[in-house]
């Protein structure tokens, strides 16, 4: 039989609908879809007690169902120290979210190859996934003879660096020329490409007096030219090529002019293009950094109060497409958060913030400053990252037909975040002691929970890797004779 989901705030969002519907959404027990949305009372009693349907009910009262949240900037970091799939998992979990989506770097191995795709999907299906997880391919100019094969085998998309300071042997950064060759291979696929473009070009010179500890020496080193250099660059090379582009990690609102323009010349083979931010650089801003606080390092760096105000323009003006967690794990001695004379060097810290299991209140909280509506969150944490990463035929939407992921929660209810309440493995994170707003309640997968505040042990995980089936155009490129890898 199968489950009915009962709440008076249930979010439907929909191309020509935005509304809070007092009613119930009932899901089947075979493949976890929706079946029906009950609008009504009435609708509600007819169904249970006239065609005595359902075989469990679960009744939220007041709390928020809405789609299951996605982020498609995670890196879980398999096969490393720092993190692995079932911690992260449980983490998304807890946060309300039903599906993340891998990065290819900082991994092992690298997402740079159907090899390694075959080895990260192994990997993934040998730990306990708590919620779904599909997986970016890695471009890096020296594999282009490895993207259709991914393409077909089902990444969600590709992305890219442009900064050497973040590369390593296994994924190097994108030079010009390479990432004109990549975009050329690219463009046989109806695939995204997604770069993060800031971009030094020669590692920073310190004065003699550096001192290491303070934030504000630190940023100064990072101005917001290294993004604007790296935008001006992707932008000079995807004009004369028709494909869909996507700019993540954005930090710096001095660069959106730039973006602007392009958007403006409408020439007729260009590629369509997408901004994504992060939640720190909405929640965070220079002037609270303290002196020796390297949890809140990372690339691009946290810029000042007036600069999130203009991104939160940005966001309110539904210029940026999408909002994410960027969740970079680190050990607690790369952080430089150990005894020692580096201890607070922000000059040596690793980059990287954890908080995906936090986003959604860390993402409320601000959204409640500045006005924004519980269709704001769905927008950018649902609806929009499963459009981004080809999910939306199933997912980001409470709908019929799709999948039965929800997150429900209390938009209201106000808490302090404590490091005992981290489910990622390493428990570094900038929102320790803040007080948000909105608290996760529960998380359903197709129609199981995979999260439950009154039962915090998890059960038997639930999650899938989610593999796409390759497009027209790729499969025309392409001829495979391997192809044991399910899609």
């Amino acid at each position: 039989m199968d489950a009915l989901y009962l709440s008076q705030r249930i979010l439907i969002s929909s191309d020509c609908c935005k509304k809070l519907i007092s009613g119930g959404i009932l899901v089947s027990n075979t493949d976890g879809t929706i079946k029906r949305v009950f609008t009504s009372q009435e609708e509600i009693n007819s169904y249970l007690f006239i065609e005595h349907g359902a075989e469990v009910v679960y009744d939220f009262g007041n709390k928020v169902i809405m789609p299951g949240l996605i982020d498609a900037n995670v890196n879980i970091c398999s096969g490393t120290d720092v993190e692995d799939f079932s911690t992260v998992t449980k983490a998304a979990a807890a946060g309300g979210f039903t599906c993340i989506v891998d990065n290819p770097m900082f991994s092992v191995p690298a997402t740079t190859s159907l090899k390694n795709l075959k080895a990260k999907v192994d990997q993934a299906r040998k730990n306990c996934l708590h919620v779904d997880v599909a997986f970016w391919g890695g471009v890096t100019g020296e594999n282009n003879s490895e993207l259709l094969p991914l393409a077909h085998h089902g990444v969600c998309g590709f992305k890219g660096i442009l900064n050497p300071q973040d590369s390593f042997p296994d994924f190097p950064h994108l030079t010009k020329d390479s990432l004109k060759s990549s975009l050329e291979v690219l463009e046989e696929t109806d695939c995204v490409l997604a770069l993060k473009p800031d971009l030094e070009e020669q590692e920073s010179s310190f004065p003699n007096d550096v001192k290491f500890k303070d934030y504000a020496m630190f940023l100064s080193t990072k101005p917001s030219s290294i993004e604007k250099i790296g935008v001006q660059l992707v932008l000079d090379l995807i004009k004369n090529h028709k494909m869909k582009i996507h700019l993540t990690d954005l930090s710096s609102a001095e660069i959106f002019p730039l973006m602007q323009k392009y958007q403006n010349m409408k020439t007729p083979k260009m590629s369509s293009l997408s901004y994504e931010t992060s939640h720190h650089y909405l929640a965070l801003n220079a002037e609270d950094i303290g002196n020796g606080k390297t949890e809140f390092k990372c690339s691009p760096p946290i810029r000042n109060h007036n600069n999130q105000s203009s991104l939160w323009e940005k966001i309110k003006n539904y210029e940026i497409f999408n909002v994410s967690s960027s969740h970079l794990p680190s050990s607690i001695k790369s952080k430089c958060l150990i005894g020692g004379k580096n201890r607070g060097n922000f000059f040596e810290a690793s980059n990287g913030i954890s908080s995906l299991q936090f986003s959604l209140p860390v993402f409320w909280t601000n959204c409640h400053k500045h006005d924004m509506t519980l269709h704001d969150v769905s927008r950018f944490l649902s609806y929009h990252p499963a459009k981004l990463c080809g999910l939306d035929k199933n997912k980001g939407r409470i709908q019929i037909g799709y999948d039965g992921d929800f997150c429900v929660w209390d938009p209201d209810e106000e808490w302090t975040v404590t490091k005992e309440d981290t489910l990622f493995k390493n428990k570094i994170c900038p929102y320790y002691g803040k007080v948000l707003k909105g608290r996760v309640y529960a998380t359903v997968v197709r129609g199981y929970f995979v999260f439950d505040v009154n039962n915090p042990q998890f059960d038997e995980p639930m999650g899938n890797v989610l593999l796409k089936k390759p497009m027209r155009r790729c499969e025309r490129s392409i001829n495979f004779q391997d192809d044991d890898l399910e899609t």
